[in-house]
């Protein structure tokens, strides 16, 4: 019997999240809290009692990054260079 069943733990990562809750992924230097929806992130700062200042890593997509971040044509080129080609 295998330790780990990534894609179950995969599949209630995703069910978790679509359902707007957290979930918790271990990594090789601690853990990360992850979630799909405004209202789940938002309770991740509120249960990590994490000051504003304090900076967390947020993923997106590159619609998203498109939609949200004001860049140059040039500064575009580059992420669509780095995140898409």
């Amino acid at each position: 019997m295998a330790v780990l069943n990534v894609e179950a733990d995969v599949r209630r990562a995703m069910d978790a999240m679509q359902a707007g809750q957290i979930a918790v992924l271990p990594n090789d230097v601690g853990y990360s809290l992850i979630a799909a929806q405004a209202s789940a992130v938002q309770k991740i700062f509120a249960t990590k009692r994490r000051a504003p200042q304090k900076l967390n890593a947020m993923l997106g997509n590159w619609q998203l990054q498109e939609a949200l971040h004001v860049v140059s044509s040039r500064g575009r080129e580059i992420v669509d260079a780095i995140t898409r080609e």
